[in-house]
């Protein structure tokens, strides 16, 4: 599964990177600090699931995730929420929302089931 990483910190993007390259079945295309950065890698490369910081530095997570739906064809999308934010976020109907700061179990097991619905879907779509 095609994984762009979309965080702030570096720490984090660090983080989140080397967790997804040691779980089988994503492979990072690559990492970003915000929201114009992921959209111009998303214009240029084909991704599976965008793992989404919600408070990257140059846009309300909303006006992020609006941009890349009509990016992409049918994006799976992780977002990582404070959890007051969480109630918002998941109006956008994200494949999981999981809040900032849970045990890293906690975002792989979400990531793992995100990874999970999209190869049952890929595998019912018709040739």
């Amino acid at each position: 599964m095609d994984t762009l990483i979309a965080a702030g910190p570096p720490e984090l993007r660090l983080a989140l990177e080397l967790a997804l390259r040691e779980e089988p079945g994503f492979d990072v295309i690559g990492t970003v600090s915000n929201g114009r950065s992921l959209l111009a890698v998303l214009r240029g490369t084909r991704c599976d699931l965008v793992v989404l910081e919600s408070g990257l530095p140059d846009g309300p997570v909303r006006d992020v995730v609006e941009q890349v739906r009509a990016l992409l064809p049918s994006p799976r999308i992780v977002v990582l929420a404070e959890p007051a934010d969480e109630p918002q976020v998941d109006e956008l109907s994200p494949d999981a929302t999981v809040p900032k700061g849970a045990p890293p179990d906690r975002l792989l097991d979400a990531l793992r089931l995100v990874r999970t619905r999209w190869r049952q879907g890929r595998d019912q779509a018709p040739p």
